[in-house]
């Protein structure tokens, strides 16, 4: 039994796992689709796809898109803060 307790508990811990990473996979999807393509048109192609998805997230979600881990600044204001009030 004990075996199988253990085996329930591994499998149990990966069924959420999985889980967890697709709500999050998901979420990332949604905010990107959001806030990409606002109007909910698709690319023309898909090298269009894959060139204003690069520059999405190497602009703007990377740099300037405030996130809630930094006090809901941006990595830029985030950086300026830390400087400030570090020196």
């Amino acid at each position: 039994t004990c075996t199988t307790a253990s085996s329930r508990s591994t499998n149990y811990v990966r069924t959420f796992v999985t889980l967890t990473g697709r709500r999050t996979a998901e979420a990332g999807w949604s905010t990107l689709k959001t806030e990409l393509l606002p109007g909910g048109s698709p690319f023309a192609s898909l090298e269009e796809a894959r060139l204003e998805v690069a520059h999405y997230l190497d602009t703007y979600f990377n740099l300037d898109r405030r996130h809630s881990a930094l006090g809901y600044r941006s990595s830029h204001q985030f950086k300026r803060y830390l400087k400030l009030n570090l020196s």
